[in-house]
């Protein structure tokens, strides 16, 4: 096994505090170089195969790029499109190789590929020991959609559930699963409901065009931010906010202004936070209507994830062949307060 001097040190540590004898010492030992830290996964040039992770702590002082290729001496692939985890283990989903790469979340060391079952696979949520991931298929055909079901202790795939165009992100709550259908290649408006003790779609709740983003609140709520169709497709259509009551299903929304597309949704200290138009909106969970102005504005990102008073922003610079951006801002003063490089189209946040 491959040592690095992080290892090493946190080896002699863990030897000091075991060479004690008091009866209240507490063994401290390391799991990994990469605990404690902001994970980005990054998608890479597409048909390059130059999807990658990059790792920055929390004290935001060390930033290291490739991180799966440095600990394993080989590419992750094409495409790197999100990650899950659970336990100690993390499940990086590549979504142009069509697979799963399965590493220690503290490590990132390999431990199995998944190369078989997917196809154009783009999010995975986990629960009751299986692994659920959205596959569009052939991006062309709005019928061979599906979620592949995943038994997460033989890493076997069980039968597929048959889905709507365009699976995308998923959330749990309690034992059912919400699946926001984007449209793939096209456009579509719909939430699947999935009973994992049956493994089927018990329901379909229409929200608004191009359902983006979801998320669950402190009370089981699910929010999901509908970007509308866009004009290209010559029957454009505003954004909405969508929120499903979980006990019963029912939907209330609230619209966007005409010609607007909100983006990526997130929440965290009870508040909603989307981005629309170069502006970071904050909301509260309990308003009836969307805020009129920004926290702030001037940025352009792609993705980002909230952790207590500061927010990680992935700037994908107008798409840029060549790198991308994390800007980290402080929700105390909205503030921008570090930057740093990264490689190509970054797309997610993850905090380990």
């Amino acid at each position: 096994m491959k040592m690095n001097k992080l290892t090493l040190i946190a080896l002699a540590i863990s030897f000091v505090f075991t060479a004690c004898t008091s009866d209240d010492t507490t063994t401290i030992v390391a799991r990994g170089d990469y605990e404690n830290g902001i994970i980005i996964a990054e998608e890479g040039n597409f048909s390059s195969g130059n999807g990658a992770i990059t790792y920055v702590s929390n004290d935001l002082n060390t930033v290291e790029s490739t991180v799966f290729n440095n600990v394993n001496d080989r590419t992750l692939g094409n495409l790197v499109q999100s990650m899950s985890f659970i336990g100690n283990l993390g499940y990086i989903i590549v979504n142009g190789s069509n697979e799963i790469e399965i590493v220690d979340r503290y490590t990132f060391e390999s431990i199995s590929t998944i190369d078989t079952g997917l196809s154009n696979p783009r999010y995975m949520a986990i629960v009751n020991g299986k692994g659920y991931i959205t596959n569009w298929g052939d991006g062309t055909n709005a019928t061979d959609d599906y979620v592949a079901v995943l038994d997460l202790t033989n890493n076997t795939f069980e039968a597929p559930i048959a889905v709507a165009e365009g699976p995308e992100e998923l959330v749990v709550v309690g034992n059912k699963i919400y699946v926001a259908h984007k449209g793939g290649f096209s456009q579509n408006n719909i939430v699947s409901v999935i009973n994992t003790a049956s493994n089927n779609v018990s329901n379909t709740i229409t929200v608004g065009d191009v359902p983006n983003t979801l998320q669950v609140d402190n009370v089981g709520n699910v929010w999901v931010l509908c970007e509308g169709n866009p004009s290209w497709t010559g029957a454009e259509t505003a954004g909405k906010l969508a929120k499903i009551n979980t006990i019963n299903n029912t939907v209330t929304t609230i619209d966007f202004p005409e010609a607007t597309h909100p983006k990526h949704l997130y929440f965290a200290n009870n508040n909603l936070y989307y981005y629309l138009d170069g502006g970071l909106y904050k909301m509260s969970t309990s308003a009836g209507a969307l805020p009129t102005t920004s926290e702030f504005s001037g940025v352009n990102f792609y993705d980002f994830s909230v952790r207590g008073n500061q927010l990680f922003g992935l700037d994908n610079n107008s798409f840029s062949a060549s790198e991308s951006f994390l800007k980290v801002y402080d929700l105390t003063t909205n503030t921008e307060t570090n930057s740093f490089n990264l490689g190509p189209f970054a797309g997610e946040v993850y905090f380990n």
